[in-house]
């Protein structure tokens, strides 16, 4: 079995940098709060040399809690063959698996800044924006999520439904910022996702 080592890192939508981003950090330690960046902040950015860097804080106070890589077969500075996972890649996987069985056509991914655009047969054009997060960063995820949205809805320059896809199920207050607004909201739920969408005036 593969060595698995979960980072605490601030959390971020899709981690490609501050500037002229609809994204901000959140969490993340003393530096974050006080600097409102983090040098995670680029962290799953590809680079034009084909790598992609991250960056692990291991440094709290004056103690520097080193990564120990030979538990993950490496030597010295260096480990071979790392697999970096995205919760927002995962999510966003497995909510388009669910769209090719539920009968959505046109689905689209990553075109114009939206996360994913579908056809469905009852709501038409679908702009979704994904949302990993657990049920404390919830309501900061859906904030983030509605203005996204009326950015690429007013682009769009069509009528338009608008999802926010989470990765959890958010409490009844949560969920009703969103609905009340007009927005959908969708998590996964016993192998499938739940949808929860305006109620018609």
């Amino acid at each position: 079995m593969k060595a698995i080592l979960f980072c605490n890192i601030g959390w971020m939508s899709r981690y490609e940098g501050l500037a002229g981003k609809p994204d901000k950090i959140v969490g993340g330690g003393k530096f974050v709060a006080e600097n409102e960046t983090g040098l995670e902040v680029c962290n799953f950015l590809s680079c034009r040399d084909g790598y992609t860097y991250g960056h692990v804080e291991t440094i709290q106070g004056e103690k520097d809690r080193q990564i120990q890589i030979e538990a993950f077969g490496g030597a010295g500075e260096y480990a071979d063959e790392v697999e970096i996972s995205s919760r927002h890649d995962k999510l966003q996987g497995s909510f388009e698996r669910y769209l090719a069985r539920a009968g959505a056509t046109q689905v689209t991914p990553n075109v114009a800044s939206v996360d994913l655009r579908y056809n469905d047969a009852t709501r038409g054009l679908t702009l979704v924006e994904i949302k990993p997060c657990d049920k404390a960063s919830a309501r900061y995820a859906i904030r983030t999520a509605i203005g996204q949205l009326l950015d690429y809805r007013q682009r769009a320059n069509a009528d338009v439904s608008l999802l926010i896809v989470l990765e959890t199920a958010p409490s009844n207050e949560d969920r009703s910022l969103a609905t009340q607004n007009g927005f959908g909201v969708a998590y996964p739920l016993r192998g499938t996702f739940e949808f929860l969408w305006p109620t018609p005036s």
